[in-house]
């Protein structure tokens, strides 16, 4: 299972920019809500089920967006890409993190460009900072609750052979746990 997330996705915008960006995502086929404060606006892209807010700050000089956290699983491809457009056009700063398997992916944008673009596989050799050892303790948490309604609908169902392979998965998946937990007490 995919899962995207951004983190901390900040900058000064541009009028002309942001709506050419609304309109993009209006093309693609996303709802846009849009509620306007006297300091803030605030506009959520929707399509069945899947949404992401942004909040636009007004300040005495430019506008300034700010997006701290959004977690995407599983992470769909549209919704991801008119994050990275609103990256790319409103030349935003910030992290993209992309976790796929056995994949981590990390990039950084400085002002709409990347800066960085790091591809980490999970192993014993790797180092991770704290961020993303939380990060795949909050994905394996997601597998687990995942396995375990699998198992409650194998149990019903009577395929007890399935119940047995849900087991050992959730035994892997301890296993790791207390890995990353043990890396990120020692970190």
């Amino acid at each position: 299972m995919k899962v995207v997330v951004f983190r901390e996705i900040k900058g000064k915008i541009q009028t002309h920019a942001l709506k050419s960006w609304l309109s993009l995502v209006n093309v693609l086929g996303f709802m846009l809500d849009e509620h306007e404060t006297k300091n803030t606006k605030t506009i959520t892209a929707y399509r069945s089920g899947d949404k992401v807010t942004f909040t636009i700050f007004h300040s005495k000089s430019e506008p300034f967006l700010y997006l701290d956290y959004i977690r995407l699983e599983p992470a769909d491809p549209e919704l991801v890409n008119i994050i990275d457009i609103l990256i790319d056009k409103l030349c935003l700063s910030g992290e993209k993190h992309i976790i796929d398997d056995s994949v981590h992916l990390s990039v950084l944008f400085n002002e709409g460009k990347v800066i960085n673009n790091e591809n980490n596989e999970n192993n014993e050799n790797n180092e991770f900072d704290n961020f993303e050892s939380l990060l795949l303790r909050e994905t394996i948490y997601g597998l687990v609750h995942l396995c375990l309604d699998r198992m409650i609908e194998y149990k019903h169902a009577g395929s007890l052979e399935k119940v047995e392979e849900m087991k050992e998965t959730l035994t892997k998946c301890q296993k790791c746990l207390i890995l990353i937990n043990k890396r990120i007490t020692d970190e």
